[in-house]
C-alpha cells in the first residue's frame, strides 16, 4: 500500500490512500533491521498452522509440544514415533513458507539408550547425539554438570585472555581490575548457575581457577606465599561459588513468586505421574 497524491479530484486533501502492487525483487538483505523481526513472524505462523493434538507431553494438565527462542526451535515428544510424526508436520509447514529444517544444524536427543537409530523423516536423516549446546549451555542425557562447568570455566579464560592485558598492567588501579573480572570474566563463568547441582568437587574446581586468575592478576609467584584469604582481601572480586549459590536462591524466589500459569514454575513443580509412587531403594540418584 501507498500515499500518493490525488490528482483526480481538486477539492480533496492534498493526498489520500490507493493500492498499488510492489515488485520486490531481493527482499531485504542479512543484517537488515528489519530481517530477524520477518524471519521470527513467518516462523512463528507456521508453527501456528500445525495440529499438534495428542502430541508431546503433558505436565500438570497442560500440553508441551515446542520450546520458540527466535530461531531456535525444541520439539518435545514422548517416544520415537511422536517426535518423528512432529518433525515430519514442521518440515511440511516450514516448506510453505520457504523455510527449510537442516538435519545437520538438527540435534536429536533421548534418554531412551536403546533407540538411537537415525530417524528417516521424508527423505532426510537425523541422527541422535550424545549432546550438544544449546542457547549456550551444553545439554545431553543423563545431565552433565561437570561437562558444563568445565565449558563455562574454558569460557571465562577465554575472557581472560581478551583481557590479560588490562588485568595484569601495573598502571591500572587493583579497583579497576576488579570491576573489570566481576563483570566481564565472571558473567561468562557463571552463565547458567542457577540450574547447576554444585557437588564439593565442582565448588572446588571453581574456587582453583579463579584462584589462579587472581595470583596472575596479581602478579605473585608461589614462591611469596600468600594465602588464599591474601589474596581475596587484595582483589576484592566476587566468590564465584557463593555467587552461584546466591544466584539459585535468587532464581528460586522468582519461582515462588511466579504464577501457577508459568511455564518456569509448572516444570519446577511437576512430578511424573510415571515416577510419583516409584520410591527406589537406597540413595536417590543424582540431578
Amino acid at each position: 500500500m501507498l500515499a500518493v497524491p490525488s490528482k483526480h479530484d481538486p477539492n480533496s486533501p492534498p493526498a489520500c490512500t490507493q493500492h498499488a502492487e510492489v515488485n520486490v525483487q531481493r527482499g531485504v538483505k542479512q543484517g537488515d533491521n528489519i530481517s530477524p523481526k520477518l524471519f521470527n513472524c513467518t516462523l512463528r505462523m507456521a508453527l501456528d498452522r500445525i495440529d499438534w493434538q495428542n502430541l508431546g507431553i503433558t505436565i500438570n494438565g497442560c500440553r508441551l509440544t515446542t520450546l520458540t527462542y527466535a530461531d531456535d526451535v525444541v520439539v518435545v515428544a514422548r517416544n520415537r514415533s511422536d517426535l518423528a510424526t512432529m518433525i515430519g508436520k514442521l518440515i511440511v509447514e516450514c516448506g510453505k513458507v520457504g523455510l527449510q529444517v537442516h538435519p545437520a544444524k538438527t540435534m536429536l536427543l533421548t534418554e531412551n539408550r536403546k533407540q538411537k537409530q537415525p530417524l528417516s523423516i521424508r527423505g532426510q536423516q537425523f541422527l541422535y547425539q550424545e549432546g550438544g549446546k544449546y542457547l549456550g549451555r551444553y545439554l545431553s542425557f543423563p545431565i552433565d554438570n561437570v561437562k558444563e562447568i568445565k565449558r563455562r570455566i574454558q569460557s571465562g579464560w577465554n575472557a581472560w585472555g581478551k583481557l590479560s592485558e588490562l588485568l595484569r598492567h601495573h598502571l591500572v588501579s587493583t579497583e579497576a581490575k576488579r570491576r573489570a573480572f566481576d563483570a566481564c570474566i565472571t558473567p561468562c563463568v557463571l552463565y547458567g548457575c542457577e540450574a547447576w547441582t554444585l557437588r564439593e568437587t565442582d565448588r572446588e574446581l571453581l574456587a582453583i581457577t579463579q584462584r589462579k586468575m587472581e595470583r596472575r592478576m596479581l602478579k605473585l609467584r608461589w614462591q611469596d606465599r600468600w594465602t588464599k584469604e591474601r589474596v581475596r582481601q587484595a582483589t576484592g572480586v566476587k566468590d564465584w561459588v557463593m555467587e552461584a549459590e546466591r544466584r539459585k536462591l535468587v532464581w528460586a524466589n522468582k519461582i515462588r513468586k511466579m504464577d501457577d500459569t508459568k511455564w518456569a514454575r509448572k516444570m519446577t513443580t511437576w512430578i511424573p505421574y510415571d515416577y510419583a509412587n516409584k520410591r527406589g531403594q537406597g540413595r536417590p540418584k543424582e540431578r
